[in-house]
């Protein structure tokens, strides 16, 4: 249904809701602040109108994770981020749906997996000078990365940008990028 109303949405939002979410989202982002490097994660993103607007009342090091279930929705904020300069600093991650038992984990995205020796590989960064190399098993892909039920965790900062390097330097060649 979202892909449907992805590109009315906003007006429909403010339509239905009678402007009232203008005056929520200014609330939401007086209360929100990011300092220095902060990180910020909006479930839901939609359109990306909260993301972005606190993505501009923060510093350039800042940064937020948008996740939704609707591709379309993403793609309008993937426009809307390009247009004003942030792209770079709002990731936007498709939500999937799980069925069955519940489980817990975290998806390692697929940026972040470096492949050497048949074993899939991961950086985490632990401090501003420490990084560790965790396996990620390849077993459960989803969209965007691979579950992981164990061995990271919600919230670590997983590097996924120079994984193949790093491992290449830490073992010596032979490393390449999922």
């Amino acid at each position: 249904m979202f892909d449907r109303i992805a590109p009315r949405y906003d007006l429909l939002n403010r339509l239905l809701s009678l402007g009232t979410d203008l005056s929520w989202r200014r609330r939401a982002l007086d209360l929100a602040r990011l300092g220095e490097s902060g990180r910020a994660l909006d479930v839901g993103t939609g359109t990306g109108d909260f993301a972005l607007a606190l993505l501009a009342r923060s510093p350039r090091s800042a940064t937020v994770s948008g996740v939704d279930i609707s591709p379309g929705m993403l793609q309008i904020a993937e426009r809307r981020a390009a247009k004003v300069g942030v792209g770079a600093r709002y990731e936007r991650l498709i939500a999937s749906v799980a069925t069955g038992p519940e489980v817990s984990g975290s998806v390692v995205p697929s940026s972040a997996v470096v492949l050497s020796g048949g074993e899939a590989w991961s950086y985490v960064q632990e401090s501003d000078e420490v990084l560790t190399r965790r396996r990620v098993d390849l077993g459960r892909p989803v969209s965007q990365g691979y579950f992981q039920a164990s061995g990271f965790m919600p919230g670590e900062h997983v590097v996924v940008a120079g994984a193949g390097l790093l491992l290449a330097r830490e073992i010596g060649g032979g490393a390449e990028a999922d």
